[in-house]
């Protein structure tokens, strides 16, 4: 079928697939089921009200506040009272997070390639809201600093004359602001989902940045995606006098590449779908279980690499694996399910790749 709007093929959603799939046209919950909860991230809620980024500085300072008023994300969207958030924060905040309970969002689906969208707010509905009521609660004013620099977030003062700490730790509450100012070796943050790690975490670097206690060089923050990577990246790349292209901000996978590009300047990753390719053509004729099966062997073979040590017997490699790993090194490639595994190999076996990996290591990170 061709799409009459953009003349290209139509390409078929998730959604049709799971109605045609169903059989019934209303959701039906078992006696006893467990409840569940359908929730917007505090911070995209933030992001809306603020029309900012939810990972930008203005939105992340406000969450800070708002996980220390209301203790975690969770309680402040599932079970503060409405009049609560409005009389302590904001009555907009009040009412994204009554309609967010309510289930009265605005839901924009996704299509073809495109990601879906949820928004609380109509476009233009905000504007009018706050003209309702001031967007927070007023305060008294407070009295200009002398200096015509703006408070940093982050401002880690060592003089009683620096008021930047007050605003620091009213963004911060006491256990995170705890994990960003200790100076020990190794600090481990364990907390449930929503309680603001990534915050402390992103705390934690600004402040060495901001005090001068490290250079961009120095730190090395490793995420779990690369969307959260970007996200960091945008957040630290507005201190002023940071080079961020000195800081590596990046994924387990682009960490590991770029160790294993010291070795290889010219090594390329080689995705699914190019794997499939080399297969296809060193192996003709295959039938797709065959392609299966090769796909198999190549991941047991790169999870046994990741588990062994140097000293224990080297178990076979499968001739047809054999073939592939000697495709990819003719090609200088490396496939993407053996980035982490090679790595974790040689630091475990190889002294001179472990010495050289961990040398510019001085702050780690990992969230």
């Amino acid at each position: 079928a061709i799409c009459p709007v953009c003349g290209k093929p139509i390409t078929i959603g998730v959604m049709h697939r799971v109605m045609e799939l169903a059989d019934r046209e209303t959701p039906y919950y078992p006696p006893n089921s467990p409840a569940f909860y359908s929730l917007i991230p505090l911070a995209e809620v933030l992001g809306e009200i603020f029309a900012k980024g939810p990972q930008t500085k203005a939105v992340l300072q406000e969450y800070g506040k708002l996980i220390k008023m209301f203790d975690s994300e969770f309680n402040l969207l599932l079970n503060a009272g409405v009049d609560e958030i409005n009389q302590r924060y904001s009555p907009v905040l009040g009412e994204a997070v009554s309609r967010i309970r309510r289930g009265k969002v605005i839901r924009q689906a996704g299509f073809d390639g495109e990601f879906g969208v949820i928004k609380v707010f109509e476009q233009g509905e905000l504007k009018k809201l706050i003209g309702q009521y001031s967007l927070f609660k007023t305060e008294k004013p407070k009295k200009k600093s002398a200096s015509s620099q703006k408070p940093s977030l982050l401002e880690f003062g060592t003089t009683k004359k620096e008021k930047s700490t007050v605003s620091f730790k009213k963004s911060l509450n006491k256990e995170q602001l705890q994990a960003v100012a200790k100076e020990a070796r190794y600090i481990v943050v364990s907390a449930g989902p929503g309680t603001g790690k990534t915050f402390t975490l992103v705390s934690k670097i600004e402040r060495l940045l901001r005090d001068n206690l490290a250079q961009a060089q120095d730190i090395t923050a490793i995420t779990f995606t690369n969307h959260a990577a970007e996200e960091m990246k945008e957040r630290l790349s507005m201190l002023s006098g940071v080079e961020i292209g000195k800081l590596f901000v990046g994924t387990f996978h682009a960490f590991c590449l770029q160790l294993l590009r010291e070795q290889d300047k010219e090594l390329a990753v080689v995705l699914e779908e190019q794997r499939n390719k080399i297969i296809k053509r060193l192996f003709h004729s295959l039938a797709s279980d065959d392609l299966n099966e090769i796909t198999q062997d190549i991941e047991s073979h790169y999870h046994t690499i990741a588990l062994r040590d140097i000293e224990v017997n080297v178990p076979e490699v499968k001739p047809r694996v054999q073939v592939y790993l000697k495709e990819l090194n003719n090609r200088h490639g490396i496939d993407l399910s053996g980035i982490i595994p090679l790595v974790v190999f040689y630091l475990k076996n190889d002294r001179d790749f472990f010495h050289k990996a961990t040398a510019g290591l001085k702050y780690l990170f990992i969230d």
